[in-house]
């Protein structure tokens, strides 16, 4: 009798064990992230450290390599060609060398404060537990603020202090201002390319997690989309990082 009591008791307690575990929510969360399921959270953890991952990683080694390969191919280039005007004529060479110095130490600058990604979690087996979501949380979070960082108002002055003193090289140590303003031009265009093209998903994937919304996204960066729309056939850029 005791043995049947025993059995019904633990029968009713399986009985009412929820299905999948509940992990603690992060702080400042919506409600609607408690009453998603464990695997739903881990799966959307996971693909999205993963993605911003390979992002982050591209992002760099592109960046790098644009900046290396552009300020080695100028200096060459600079080295290369016979037009070494006197001051007040087009100086070609200065403009070759000048642009190819600024390439170098972009590429330096990259190489040297990368944008960096929190992803240690990814490298563990994602387990159904508390402990891997919790890792994982913490990497979103940190990843999230590595990025906003990284595309700080610091990074927009150090890009305008670059094309400053490019374009002040040229148009008072050569009195070539025409060749100034295009140097100048060129390092703000590059410059704040390399900026917005800087993946920021783990900024909305963060913010996604915490109101609760684990759809996964198909597409975190620029798209270009050709296609019927309500005026007709239009192309159309849609960004989003």
């Amino acid at each position: 009798m005791k043995f049947c009591t025993a059995s019904l008791i633990f029968g009713c307690l399986l009985a009412a064990r929820p299905a999948g575990a509940i992990c603690p929510a992060l702080a400042d969360t919506n409600a609607a992230l408690a009453r998603q399921s464990l695997q739903s959270r881990v799966t959307f953890l996971r693909t999205t450290l993963e993605d911003q991952r390979t992002r982050t990683n591209w992002w760099n080694v592109g960046f790098v390599t644009l900046g290396f390969a552009a300020g080695a191919t100028q200096v060459s280039l600079a080295f290369a060609t016979d037009q070494d005007g006197e001051p007040g004529e087009s100086n070609r060479r200065a403009f070759l060398l000048v642009n190819g110095g600024r390439g170098l130490l972009a590429g330096t600058w990259t190489l040297l404060m990368p944008l960096r990604i929190a992803d240690a979690s990814v490298a563990l087996t994602p387990r159904d537990d508390c402990a891997w979501l919790a890792r994982a949380e913490a990497d979103l979070l940190a990843t999230a603020q590595f990025q906003r960082q990284h595309r700080s108002p610091l990074g927009h002055l150090v890009v305008a202090v670059a094309a400053l003193a490019s374009g002040l090289t040229l148009g008072l140590g050569f009195d070539d201002w025409r060749l100034g303003g295009v140097s100048a031009a060129s390092a703000i265009v590059v410059g704040e390319a390399q900026f917005w093209l800087q993946p920021m998903g783990a900024v909305d994937a963060l913010q996604s997690y915490t109101q609760g919304r684990l759809a996964i996204a198909t597409c975190s960066g620029p798209v270009l989309s050709v296609g019927p729309s309500n005026a007709g056939i239009g192309i159309g850029t849609q960004v989003r990082f």
